[in-house]
């Protein structure tokens, strides 16, 4: 049964560690070799002894959406958001979380919060185009792809998606033409 699959159970195992550092490192180490759900235990006993830790508020929600748990995330990044507003990891994650919730239009308005704060978030921008691609919005897609390849020519993905966009553009005109 891979990870993903397995049901969660968010309480810690008498995690008995009281020191912060040591117990978000084990949270960093189990996260990054994708072991979401042995890292949020950890996460939630940082939280207990420093419940305005950003970062393990922030890695929580991110585990949580990796696990495919989108609406427990969701508060996560809230909670970041609460302590600061303009935090644009917890902005695009939320927007993230959303998209996956097939909530384009309100992912829409997050990856908008996020490129308030850096107009040049390439990823904010492909995020965006993808949620308006879910929504039918072609045109306003490739605008935001143009705006990728503007800033990074060399963007493969920018440009396929792009130039799919034109593709299916002209293909209709084609048909009405």
């Amino acid at each position: 049964m891979s990870e993903k699959s397995k049901p969660i159970n968010l309480q810690p195992k008498s995690i008995q560690i009281s020191d912060v550092s040591v117990l978000f490192d084990k949270a960093r180490a189990l996260f990054r070799k994708e072991k979401y759900q042995e890292a949020i235990p950890y996460y939630e006993k940082v939280l207990e002894i420093e419940p305005q830790n950003v970062e393990a508020m922030l890695h929580k929600g991110v585990a949580l959406g990796n696990l495919g748990n989108r609406d427990e995330a969701i508060p996560c990044f809230d909670a970041v958001l609460d302590l600061n507003s303009k935090n644009p990891d917890a902005i695009f994650y939320k927007g993230h979380a959303l998209y996956k919730l097939g909530k384009y239009s309100e992912s829409i308005i997050w990856y908008e919060k996020n490129l308030e704060i850096d107009s040049c978030d390439t990823a904010a921008l492909k995020a965006k185009a993808a949620s308006l691609c879910s929504l039918g919005k072609d045109e306003q897609a490739r605008a935001c792809y143009e705006k990728v390849v503007e800033i990074n020519p060399k963007d493969s993905e920018a440009l396929f998606l792009r130039n799919a966009i034109i593709n299916k553009e002209g293909s209709k005109g084609a048909m009405y033409g």
